[in-house]
């Protein structure tokens, strides 16, 4: 009833039907992995890869049409800067007092006319650099041409890769100005006030001011007695002394014998002597003021510490009615006063894509560093993108930003300016406590005041030497627009072959992980084509068994 080797000889052809059924779908599509269910995670991934290298090919594609753009218009600046040389040269021909100046001006406007048609006949594809309508363009700090330049795949993350490309310093022709080739008439001024400021910021030397209440006359038990504080300060305790003054002082002082102080200059020189008999005179000293009839007590700033100051305690005198020639009211006191340069100007100033200026300072006697302040530090200072500083508020904000970490806070009241030094950065107080701000300069001085379109060397009164001058100029901003372009061309070609390499690549990597190993798989086929004939001749035995037993019915008939 039932053939048990047939059964088991269709069993192994159904298994080897399925092999060569597989095998024959990896020879005829060339690939291991074709569909999900060959293999889940190679066909996911291999899936993304393709997806990647496809978008790969977009990125290529314009990689070279950018390329295409820069190139051409590199050969057109090319060109400009070969007619500017030619228009310098017929400037300076135009110099000679027998030339025929109407024959050169005929040339020149056969070299207008090229650097126009140059201009306007830049262009791929519609794109040209050279001949725009950008508003702002003399102010824009950046003009951005972003050309996508590779993929980033990030696990289930996927991103395209942007390469910019300013073209702010491009243009020769700009609709409102701006162009290489037009005027350029900016300028910093006195830079808000910093330029006409080019000195010293000193603090104030610490001083008690005292108005002398006199005459006083000693006897020869009268005395005048006070403790001082040198130079105390918030980063250092200040060294302490006792004083006093009696008859025997002022008479020594004054070359008396009465005890008699007439006047603030004799308290001044009573002062200076009792200074000198407690040990202080090279520390502290008394002065006459500017004021009358005042005197003044201060530190000498020779204590080694960083504090400036003089303060005076436990006054006790014995005169009558505790007179003390002044000392007994304190008008006004500076101390531990810290350096500090103000200035201010009511122009504001504009920094282009290119400009700068700096300054050196040089802090309590150390070398002199170099601030620089360019059009993004302005921007940045300030969170704009315009470039503007305008006088007091903007100026303060600019110089805190620009003096970051050196130790001088910029700060204003909102028309002036003030450069402060730091105490937590520079603890020295009072006329230890200078600055100096040096060799102020910029890198806008005057460009040209006259478009190129615009000269004419038969006006009676035109001024060769300017134009030969800002034709120079123009000549040199063309030259580094060439360079830029030259520059981004070999990005462009570099950022190519490393697409078409990564694109190999990719490809690559996909095909070990889905293509099929032709030669083990042709191999494979002709092996299970073997076995399938084996198994069919397996089957075919197994049949003729109920045969045989058939024949032994016969025979017994």
């Amino acid at each position: 009833m039932t053939n048990t080797a047939a059964v088991n000889a269709v069993a192994i052809l159904r298994t080897i039907d399925t092999s060569l059924t597989e095998t024959q779908s990896r020879v005829s599509s060339g690939l291991r992995v074709r569909v999900a269910k060959d293999d889940a995670a190679y066909w996911s991934i291999a899936t993304s890869m393709k997806s990647d290298n496809s978008a790969l090919s977009s990125v290529s594609d314009a990689l070279g049409l950018s390329k295409a753009v820069v190139d051409t218009q590199y050969s057109a600046m090319s060109s400009t800067i070969d007619v500017l040389a030619e228009f310098k040269n017929k400037l300076v021909a135009a110099k000679e007092s027998s030339v025929d100046r109407p024959q050169i001006q005929t040339e020149l406007d056969q070299l207008k006319t090229s650097l126009q048609a140059i201009a306007a006949g830049a262009t791929f594809n519609g794109v040209s650099r050279l001949q725009t309508d950008i508003p702002g363009l003399a102010y824009a700090s950046s003009v951005n041409q972003s050309l996508p330049a590779s993929i980033i795949r990030s696990g289930s993350s996927f991103s395209v890769q942007n390469l910019n490309f300013d073209v702010a310093g491009l243009s020769l022709f700009n609709s409102d100005g701006g162009g290489i080739l037009q005027k350029d008439q900016n300028s910093l001024g006195t830079i808000d006030g910093l330029r006409s400021n080019n000195g010293i910021g000193y603090g104030y030397l610490n001083q008690a001011n005292y108005k002398f209440t006199g005459p006083i006359t000693f006897t020869a038990s009268d005395s005048i007695s006070f403790d001082v504080l040198i130079d105390d300060g918030p980063y250092a305790a200040g060294i302490p002394g006792s004083v006093t003054l009696d008859k025997a002082t002022v008479d020594a002082a004054l070359g008396t014998t009465d005890g008699l102080i007439n006047n603030r200059a004799q308290m001044v020189a009573v002062l200076n002597k009792a200074f000198s008999d407690a040990g202080l005179s090279s520390l502290v000293g008394a002065w006459t003021s500017s004021v009358p009839n005042q005197f003044e007590l201060s530190s000498r700033e020779t204590s080694g510490l960083p504090g400036s100051s003089l303060s005076l305690s436990n006054l006790n005198s014995t005169l009558p009615s505790g007179a003390a020639g002044g000392l007994e009211n304190l008008l006004s006191s500076v101390e531990n006063n810290y350096a500090a340069l103000g200035f201010w100007e009511t122009q504001s100033f504009r920094l282009k894509k290119d400009d700068m200026f700096s300054f050196d300072i040089s802090i309590q006697g150390n070398p002199k560093t170099t601030i620089t302040v360019t059009r993004s530090v302005v921007d940045a200072a300030l969170g704009t993108d315009d470039g503007i500083v305008n006088p007091g508020h903007d100026m303060g904000v600019l110089m805190n930003y620009a003096l970051s970490g050196s130790g001088i806070i910029g700060t204003d009241d909102g028309f002036a300016t003030q450069l402060e030094i730091d105490p937590d950065v520079w603890h020295k107080a009072g006329m230890q406590s200078h600055f100096v701000i040096s060799n102020i300069q910029d890198n806008v001085g005057s460009g040209p005041d006259f478009d190129i379109v615009d000269v004419d060397v038969t006006n009676p009164s035109a001024d060769l030497d300017n134009y030969i001058s800002g034709v120079e100029q123009m000549y040199q901003k063309a030259v580094r627009a060439g360079s830029a372009l030259g520059s981004m061309g070999e990005r462009l070609e570099m950022q190519s072959n490393f697409v078409a390499n990564l694109q190999d690549s990719l490809s690559k990597g996909i095909g070990r992980l889905i293509d099929a190993d032709m030669e083990k798989e042709s191999a494979k086929l002709a092996a299970i084509q073997v076995q399938q004939q084996l198994s069919t001749v397996s089957l075919n035995i197994a049949n003729q068994s109920p045969q045989i037993l058939l024949a032994l019915f016969r025979t017994a008939n």
